[in-house]
């Protein structure tokens, strides 16, 4: 039996009565990783970057001044790293490791040289599906634009670095 509260969590998350989340599809069009398709589920976000094992540093194609995030922004980041060290603690009480294993890979793994470890992030909630730039060398650009952060629509090509995504629907 469900409370009525939680009945009223799921309807706003999107949940249908499968237990299946609404996803967002991205396709790689251009760049290192092309033909990578990749999904993301309604109440979730997705750091995307270069792998965090590759010894190269990211390769600049220009220099960026400091940007400062905006409030929503913030929160979005600060819930997404919070998660995150949540992840660590569960993971270090099983293998010793605490907080000191705070995972500092991309979710989404790209092979360009030119991203950032962490370069991006990805999310889709109720306000929609956005992408914030994570302060990255290279910027991350929409329909040609460099962002910040912006709400997407279906059709919007995102450039980072050398890659090209869209995002389909």
């Amino acid at each position: 039996m469900m409370a009525l509260d939680e009945a009223r969590a799921l309807k706003s998350t999107g949940e249908n009565f499968s237990g299946e989340l609404p996803t967002v599809t991205f396709r790689v069009i251009d760049g290192p990783d092309s033909n990578m398709i990749f999904q993301i589920e309604m109440g979730t976000c997705r750091a995307i970057g270069r792998a965090s094992l590759d010894e190269n540093k990211t390769s600049v194609f220009n220099v960026d001044l400091a940007l400062e995030l905006d409030e929503s922004t913030r929160r979005l980041v600060l819930q997404y790293i919070n998660q995150q060290f949540k992840k660590s603690e569960q993971i270090g009480d099983e293998k010793g490791g605490g907080l000191g294993s705070f995972r500092r890979s991309p979710d989404v793994v790209f092979t360009d040289t030119s991203l950032s470890r962490i370069h991006a992030m990805l999310f889709y909630d109720k306000a929609g599906v956005g992408i914030l730039d994570l302060v990255s060398k290279n910027g991350t650009y929409v329909n040609g634009k460099e962002i910040e952060s912006k709400l997407l629509a279906p059709g919007d090509v995102i450039e980072l670095g050398e890659t090209t995504i869209s995002y389909d629907s």
